[in-house]
């Protein structure tokens, strides 16, 4: 019996095989599903194209074992071209454009084909939006990075806009599959030359090295911090040129597992202080663990695993902190 209500089909099939948790959309998500053609293959089995004009239409098709199946194979075309998380759903406008525009019956293979369209204007106009609003933001952010003073804004402000041409460029490539000429919009901005104007801010923050009270000497700890600073392009500024601190502490226990090989735990903390301020602009915090046999050499990886992170994780450390600034 063919069904016009998809809806009704849906929820028929998903009480019929328990499938409808499993499903990647659900009916409210849906467009209305149209009857199965039962007869000669489609000319849109082949090419959508002869059907749907590209200049016209967007189009995706799915298959399956099942008409359900193959909607959903199609729909699942639909949500990757337009960024969506798992569990998410499209956007409004989007989700009502669309249409199921066919479903055929393949009696030969025993399996369904689908396909669902959007009209070309109607697909374009929200990556295009998307991509306008991104490159507003970025000029703005960068506009105000030209004229700002404190260095640590400034990071914020070019390290925002890297984050958003980052995901620009991933509209992008939806773009040129969505748009007809394949060209998508051109960047204004690239994400390099952001990346590169990035480093040359953070080397030169000018950041003296601190230890705070903790399980490992202020020393020992301003040592570690001056390692880490080295790597990612910052020399170390004495007390009289600095205009940030960066002050670390490293809080270490150890406790035996179900094995008995000894846990050494870690908590590493860093806060950045402007100079002259008693309040951090940011901080960052890391939880470590190692194991071995030795409590003492257990608590000795902790530091080494402390050192390990301050020299990777560095350049990131200063940039989410910067960010909270802007």
């Amino acid at each position: 019996m063919m069904l016009n209500n998809f809806r009704f089909w849906i929820l028929v099939f998903a009480l019929a095989s328990g499938s409808l948790l499993g499903a990647t959309a659900s009916a409210s998500q849906l467009p209305p599903f149209p009857e199965i053609s039962q007869g000669a293959e489609p000319v849109w089995v082949s090419d959508p194209r002869l059907q749907f004009r590209r200049t016209d239409f967007l189009s995706r098709r799915g298959r399956g074992a099942t008409a359900e199946e193959a909607v959903h194979a199609a729909y699942d075309k639909i949500l990757q071209l337009y960024r969506v998380p798992e569990g998410g759903a499209l956007p409004s406008e989007i989700e009502e454009a669309l249409t199921v525009a066919g479903i055929w019956h393949d009696g030969a293979n025993n399996e369904y084909r689908a396909i669902i369209t959007l009209k070309q204007k109607a697909a374009e106009n929200y990556p295009r939006a998307q991509i306008r609003t991104l490159d507003k933001t970025t000029r703005e952010l960068l506009t105000r990075a030209k004229s700002e003073q404190e260095p640590i804004v400034k990071l914020g402000l070019v390290a925002k806009a890297e984050q958003l041409q980052n995901e620009r460029a991933a509209w992008q490539k939806s773009m040129k599959k969505i748009d007809v000429t394949g060209q998508g919009i051109r960047a204004k901005w690239k994400v390099k030359t952001l990346n590169e104007e990035i480093d040359q801010i953070i080397t030169k923050l000018a950041i003296q090295p601190a230890g705070d009270a903790s399980d490992v000497s202020p020393d020992v700890m301003a040592s570690m911090i001056t390692r880490g600073l080295k790597v990612a392009g910052i020399s170390a500024a004495s007390a009289e040129k600095a205009d940030y601190i960066l002050k670390g502490r490293l809080a270490i226990s150890h406790a035996p597992d179900e094995s008995g090989w000894m846990g050494g735990l870690g908590t590493l903390e860093v806060e950045l202080f402007k100079k002259g301020e008693e309040q951090p602009i940011g901080s960052y915090q890391w939880d470590i663990n190692v194991l071995h046999l030795y409590p003492e050499t257990a608590e000795r990886r902790v530091v080494e695993k402390a050192e390990y992170l301050l020299k990777k994780e560095m350049r990131d450390v200063l940039i989410t902190i910067a960010l909270t600034r802007i």
